[in-house]
């Protein structure tokens, strides 16, 4: 018959696998909010560019037909930074909750790994009692003998 601490095993490498798979998940939702700030960082230096050119432009003089194309570009650019913000703020939420996750299976697995470690220093001082209860009725019925 198997030890206890041997029979928990596989749900403790289940448990490692569950945890594995949570920490992929965090992993690419870390990468894609990563992605998100960066996308952001690109949009609001592309806005600042194009602001600092058009202000250059305006000081020469500008037609009112190209500054109302400035306008809607710039209110294109602010809605697209808006939509990152949006994005990176859900990204965030995913990686909170996934980070959540992850460390519930963490504890999960570190607990197994725990137990099994006591049942096995459990099973372990057993087994020497009973190696040495052994060894001791043996020594016994050797004194009890009678030696010819």
């Amino acid at each position: 018959m198997r030890k206890r601490s041997q029979r928990i095993q596989p749900i403790r490498k289940l448990a490692a696998h569950h945890e594995k798979d949570a920490a992929r998940e965090l992993g690419q939702a870390l990468r894609t909010l990563e992605t998100h700030k960066q996308q952001l960082e690109q949009l609001l230096r592309y806005r600042q560019e194009y602001a600092l050119q058009m202000t250059s432009r305006g000081s020469q003089g500008i037609s009112a037909a190209r500054l109302q194309e400035y306008q809607a570009f710039m209110e294109t650019l602010d809605q697209n930074i808006a939509n990152q913000e949006a994005h990176i703020l859900e990204a965030e939420q995913v990686c909170r909750e996934l980070r959540a996750v992850w460390q519930q299976r963490h504890g999960r697995t570190d607990s197994l790994g725990k137990a099994i470690t006591r049942l096995e220093k459990h099973e372990a001082t057993g087994e020497r009692r009973r190696e040495q209860r052994e060894a001791d009725e043996l020594s016994g019925r050797i004194r009890r003998e009678p030696t010819t």
